[in-house]
């Protein structure tokens, strides 16, 4: 039986270092009929994993009705037998979000036409987006928690220690994204319990300061309760007193997503799944932001980051640049000094814009640099195109993404890059154990 672990340094795959070298491959998007030349064609570049996302849009359309079999763009189980035959690790991806630029991040359109009230709320009482959930809200968590009794029993037996290839489990996606990048972090009032003596943020408050008149000596302020203190309302505060109170939330919203991350882990655990859990930071300077989920898992848990130079013509840079890489690194090292291996899961390999392209050249730079700042593991999106099926994408039905191995089969120049980075890794296993 094929066995993986990690230390700080490296990851250890059947008893020695060795990369984890992951590609982006999704079942529902290429074809059932090329599933298995895709998968050969990656194992050609040196690849040991393969990374799916297991879209809840797609396998429960309507509330209460699950299809995993149905149509072969469901066929989830057949995928999870076909990388087992094959030999091959998978880290499976469920949610509930994924984004991966689909309908509402992932989530099945019903879920916000039916409970509004998931909705996660700015610090102005104004919902973020149609699309961002409050994690901690309990309707969502009710429906988030059906979806898991439906698929994770299927994941369930094909975990390594049962024979079968799912070495990860990765729950949700680029946590806090879904409302960072859409203005705010979420201040949903039955979530969070403002105002209420056992609300989170009450609790959270009072654990801190232990008196309101220490919190008021910090603030700057005169609350008479901890009940009465309510978040600032902008994140551009001017005194000092605002400002720690900005920090203050800011810390208390990520212990949220500890909490919510917890409950994620322990309904998968329940579930009979025996993995790794892993999670992807959703930008370089995002990973200390899960510091209180690492202290909440301990040893279970596995960070890695998303490390894109560019996706479109809005991006700073065409190029991986040298401020690319001094972000790069400072990601890289905070990892392993978080006591993770330094792992990218979301490696560029392609993009969903053809401006600017994605050349050999610059993914070859952009591999080479990241080798020599200490990495350890990474997760190429995408290395198969595809098709979105039954409208589940938000642009278009093409999932090309400029890909290695593109929607229709074809393979790229950039398929060869991946080979030449896959041969450098073989003939210089060595640095897969090193402290670089």
């Amino acid at each position: 039986m094929n066995s993986i672990s990690w230390t700080k340094d490296s990851y250890i795959i059947n008893g020695k270092p060795a990369f984890l070298v992951s590609g982006e491959f999704h079942y529902f998007r290429v074809p059932r009929h090329d599933w298995e030349r895709r998968i050969k064609l990656f194992k050609e570049t040196g690849g040991n994993c393969i990374a799916t996302y297991i879209p809840w849009i797609l396998h429960e359309p309507i509330e209460g009705d699950f299809h995993f079999s149905d149509l072969p763009e469901r066929d989830l189980e057949g995928f999870l037998k076909l990388c087992k035959e094959m030999d091959i690790f998978v880290m499976c991806r469920p949610g509930p979000y994924q984004y991966s630029e689909m309908k509402y991040a992932g989530l099945p359109e019903w879920l916000f036409d039916n409970y509004p009230e998931i909705l996660a709320k700015n610090s102005k009482g104004n919902a973020i987006s149609n699309h961002s959930a409050s994690y901690l809200q309990p309707v969502f968590l009710e429906k988030v928690k059906n979806w898991y009794h439906a698929v994770c029993p299927i994941i369930a037996k094909y975990s390594l220690s049962k024979g079968g290839s799912v070495a990860f489990l990765q729950f949700d996606n680029e946590l806090m994204g879904i409302h960072d990048w859409n203005g705010d972090w979420d201040h949903n009032p039955e979530t969070m319990g403002f105002g209420r003596e056992d609300g989170r943020y009450t609790v959270f408050l009072r654990k801190m300061y232990g008196s309101i008149d220490a919190l008021n000596k910090a603030y700057q302020s005169q609350y008479k309760s901890f009940t009465d203190v309510r978040p600032h309302t902008e994140r551009t505060p001017g005194t000092a007193g605002e400002r720690m109170k900005v920090k203050d939330y800011q810390n208390f919203y990520f212990q949220t997503v500890a909490e919510y991350s917890k409950i994620l882990v322990d309904w998968m655990e329940a579930s009979g799944i025996d993995a790794k859990y892993v999670h992807n930071a959703g930008a370089p300077f995002m990973n200390s932001y899960f510091l209180e989920t690492k202290q909440e898992l301990g040893d279970k848990f596995l960070l890695g980051s998303d490390h894109y130079y560019n996706l479109g013509q809005g991006w700073a840079q065409n190029n991986p640049t040298p401020q690319y890489t001094v972000r790069s690194y400072y990601s890289l090292e905070l990892l392993r000094l978080m006591g993770f291996p330094s792992s990218v899961f979301e490696l560029p390999a392609g993009s969903s814009c053809d401006w600017p392209p994605i050349t050999p050249e610059d993914l070859l730079c952009c591999y080479m640099s990241h080798i020599a700042l200490g990495m350890k593991g990474l997760n190429y999106y995408i290395f198969a195109g595809g098709t979105n099926p039954l409208g589940i994408g938000i642009i278009k039905e093409s999932y090309d993404y400029n890909a290695p191995v593109g929607e229709d089969g074809t393979l790229k120049p950039t398929y060869n890059t991946l080979k030449k980075f896959g041969s450098f890794m073989k003939e210089n296993s060595w640095l897969a154990a090193s402290r670089i």
